[in-house]
């Protein structure tokens, strides 16, 4: 697998989100926000890494760059099939983030975990990440 870099259109987005939908913790996003609108805001809005297997995503990141006073690139999504968890997906993408946000600019990397995420707290933790 290699990490994409080209933009996701929102009809793509929308598939990976609503595979990994349950996956995602505590509760699904859907219940969260609605997926298209989601999928369309980041397809517009967002930058994007991801890594695909067999033609489907198995894991993306979603973020922006767009805070330009605080120098802050923000992670709005970083989410792995859990079928892929433990091949370093998720640390190649928070990698390429900081290359890219570094490159625009940004001093400091933000993004928001639920306290009951576990997995991706840890995640963001072994990349250098603090709480």
């Amino acid at each position: 697998m290699k990490i994409q870099k080209k933009k996701l259109s929102e009809e793509r987005i929308l598939e990976f989100l609503k595979r990994v939908d349950s996956y995602f913790l505590p509760y699904p996003i859907s219940r969260k926000v609605n997926l298209e609108s989601y999928a369309k805001k980041l397809s517009d809005k967002a930058f994007h890494f991801y890594f695909i297997k067999n033609s489907k995503i198995v894991g993306i990141t979603a973020f922006y760059m767009n805070d330009t006073y605080n120098h802050l690139a923000f992670i709005s999504l970083i989410c792995i099939d859990p079928a892929f968890y433990g091949m370093g997906i998720g640390s190649s993408l928070i990698l390429e983030i900081e290359i890219q946000a570094k490159r625009n600019g940004c001093n400091y990397i933000e993004s928001e975990v639920n306290v009951e995420n576990i997995p991706s707290s840890k995640m963001f933790i072994k990349n250098g990440f603090y709480v």
